[in-house]
């Protein structure tokens, strides 16, 4: 009966805090039951570039095993993010340092026949990893 009444008054407007220690024990319990996966952890902060004179959406991220700071320009009509790695052919200039997959012990190769790779041209081998090789315009 108690359990019932704390689950009520957790469902109350205002008892947000509540609600969310009156149900966490159990979920914690749930994860306890299930295998441990490795955890991925994703850093990052987005500020808009109106001060830079820019207008783009700008993000500082961490990417690789140790962790290297890149930042990025985000194209807000489009799903897709990159960074330019090295090797890197037909690149454009850029100031800041190149991802090298060689120095991260996390990098590994997305083959063409993965899903994500619909979203960019594949190279003319189907054995060789997808490379990005479209260019954008905004009207």
């Amino acid at each position: 009966e108690e359990e019932e009444e704390e689950a009520q008054r957790a469902t109350q407007p205002g008892s947000r805090h509540r609600r969310h220690r009156a149900i966490g024990p159990d979920r914690k319990e749930k994860k306890k039951k299930q295998p441990p996966r490795r955890r991925t952890t994703v850093v990052t902060s987005l500020e808009s570039g109106v001060t830079l004179g820019s207008g783009e959406y700008l993000a500082d991220v961490f990417v690789g095993t140790p962790p290297r700071h890149f930042s990025l320009i985000l194209d807000t009509g489009s799903d897709l993010n990159w960074l330019q790695c090295l090797p890197c052919h037909d690149c454009f200039e850029q100031r800041g340092p190149h991802y090298d997959p060689s120095l991260s012990s996390s990098y590994r190769p997305v083959p063409c026949s993965d899903p994500r790779c619909r979203l960019v041209s594949s190279p003319p081998d189907p054995h060789l990893p997808c490379r990005r090789r479209s260019r954008s315009s905004s009207s």
